[in-house]
């Protein structure tokens, strides 16, 4: 028993968790220290010391599924109150024979592009915030058809504008202004 809570314990004090301050604001926080607390020689539950690294707190995530056909424009409201742009991840399901796909944020003027693509069924997922873009379904490498710019949402209302034919989720959570 003492054996499995130790490895319980160094799992736990390396992992990241996420602590709810209200019941729509959590803060992403790392375990520092966790000391076992006993009763009777045997240990019973732990004492934690945790610190949270991050300025921000987050909404719980939330995903949004849009159906692309041609031009499809969509208002997207970007709930963050902080002035740092929302880069979320996003997952395009293009149907079989669609060979582009781009969204054009008109707010900001930025698009981003993928032309002369496979013309089967992709499944292209987009981490907008580590710049990363992998294609789920052939493992296609997809770089050679991206124009390198990632999809940045400011906060409040940004028209997209999407190319293509298939479907969009956009997926996240907003950044919380919530102390000194």
């Amino acid at each position: 028993f003492h054996k499995q809570l130790y490895i319980f314990q160094r799992v736990l004090a390396q992992k990241e968790c996420l602590l709810c301050k209200s019941e729509h604001i959590q803060f992403r926080c790392l375990v520092q220290e966790l000391t076992p607390i006993h009763l009777s020689w045997v240990p019973m539950a732990f004492e934690a010391k945790i610190i949270c690294d991050c300025p921000y707190g987050y909404s719980y995530p939330f995903a949004k599924t849009y159906q692309i056909s041609g031009g499809t424009a969509v208002r997207f409201y970007n709930d963050s109150t902080c002035m740092e742009k929302l880069r979320p991840e996003m997952l395009v399901t293009l149907a079989a024979g669609c060979t582009s796909f781009a969204v054009k944020n008109k707010t900001t003027g930025a698009e981003m592009r993928f032309d002369n693509l496979p013309g089967s069924s992709l499944s292209i997922r987009v981490d907008n915030e580590n710049q990363v873009v992998t294609e789920e379904v052939s493992g296609y490498d997809l770089y050679e058809h991206f124009n390198f710019v990632f999809l940045e949402l400011e906060p409040g209302d940004n028209e997209l504008v999407f190319t293509g034919t298939g479907s969009v989720t956009i997926s996240g959570r907003y950044l919380y202004n919530v102390g000194a």
